[in-house]
């Protein structure tokens, strides 16, 4: 019985050891050469989109034999190769890859170290964004702007698809420039301590799904999209009425907010300064500006508005800076806060360049007058029949 167990036994581990041996066999060729060693791989990748790029961020864990993460794609015919040094601990690293054609890529990512070899790779997609995509944006359309006297309010349409923000950039009333913002929920915007007669413009940012880089359109002028004003704002301001000393407005400073909200014109001449869209108004481009800082070819009809802040409160008398080349005179009225004077005829200088003070010059004339309190007012000037040069108003505190 002994016998046979030893038998048995024999034969058992002979089988073992020939099938280990074939195993061996099937093995061998994977392991010729040394056993294969894989460096680190690259953890919890994340791929961003952008502008002609893509971001690519990750994790290094303990991986302070790794000199290199490698990028491809083109189906790895086009690569990044960025060195790195990381540490024992854990790194957080992030590369950003040139992609110039715009549309979508896959990447293959791995890392290679000090000794040559190479980590699985990790697969990611991402997106370059360009020159078509940014063609079908567009800035964010302005349906209305509001201008009072304290503020100037941009009123919006709807927004498109992957619309940030708008901003809105014009002067403020110490000479800095300001910006501020529309966004998506927002469908107006107020321009606080804005500087008479600053140009306005704005823009739209637009930021793709996923994406590290945001789109700015260019600045356009505001103004050229305004459907309306509905309140004029004093230009070159403030204008102050008070005891202390007559208030001297020149002509040409009438307030901001474009025909028949400021001003109403009807040569449609050309003017010869510049002085108005040099401060950015570009809606007063018909008034006759003369070289000399008069209204030239002041006409029937026409009229002009002023925003002036009375400090003190009482009875104002008017007076007009002006020459009249015309035999019949010149007429003109003033109006304040639409309650509307008498017409007044200046006599006739023969000259377009002989300025006078009327009411100091001709005191037969009945100068006009009127009552404000403290406060904002519009004062209105309408031409009448006849014609002349207007270079400046004077108004002067006469009573309580």
């Amino acid at each position: 019985m002994n016998k046979l167990l030893k038998f048995i036994t024999v034969i058992m581990t002979a089988s073992v050891f020939f099938s280990c041996d074939d195993i061996m066999d099937v093995h061998q060729q994977y392991i010729e050469g040394g056993e294969k060693i894989y460096a680190p791989k690259v953890d919890s990748l994340v791929f961003r989109n952008g502008k002609g790029r893509a971001q690519v961020w990750f994790w290094l864990l303990e991986s302070p034999n790794v000199r290199s993460v490698d990028i491809f794609w083109n189906s790895y015919t086009d690569s990044l190769i960025v060195p790195v040094t990381p540490s024992t601990g854990l790194d957080s690293m992030e590369v950003y890859v040139p992609l110039a054609e715009e549309r979508s890529y896959t990447l293959y990512i791995r890392t290679t170290d000090i000794f040559g070899n190479h980590s699985l790779s990790e697969t990611g997609s991402a997106t370059s964004y360009g020159a078509i995509y940014e063609s079908t944006l567009a800035n964010r359309g302005v349906r209305k702007v509001i201008m009072t006297d304290f503020t100037t309010e941009i009123q919006w349409y709807g927004i498109a698809d992957d619309y940030v923000c708008s901003e809105v950039r014009y002067t403020g009333v110490n000479n800095e420039v300001q910006i501020v913002r529309a966004l998506p929920n927002e469908t107006s915007t107020p321009c606080p301590n804005a500087k008479a007669g600053t140009a306005y413009e704005h823009r739209s940012l637009y930021l793709p799904p996923n994406s590290i880089d945001t789109f700015y359109m260019e600045w356009t002028d505001v103004l050229e999209e305004i459907t309306e004003i509905t309140e004029s704002r004093a230009f070159n301001g403030p204008h102050i009425f008070s005891a202390a000393t007559p208030c001297e407005i020149q002509a040409r400073d009438f307030d901001y907010g474009g025909e028949g909200v400021a001003f109403h014109d009807v040569s449609g001449r050309t003017p010869n300064s510049s002085y108005r869209t040099e401060a950015g108004d570009e809606l007063s481009k018909t008034v006759d500006i003369e070289g000399g800082g008069n209204l030239g070819y002041v006409g029937v009809g026409e009229w002009l508005v002023y925003t002036v802040e009375v400090q003190d409160a009482g009875v104002y008398a008017a007076d007009v800076y002006l020459s009249v080349n015309n035999g019949d005179g010149g007429s003109f009225s003033f109006a304040a806060d639409g309650n509307a004077g008498e017409m007044v005829v200046a006599p006739n200088q023969s000259s377009w360049s002989n300025w006078t003070w009327v009411f100091e010059t001709y005191s037969d004339l009945t100068q006009p007058t009127f009552r404000l309190s403290a406060g904002k007012h519009k004062i209105r000037f309408t031409v009448g029949p006849g014609g002349f040069n207007l270079m400046a108003f004077k108004f002067t505190r006469t009573g309580d």
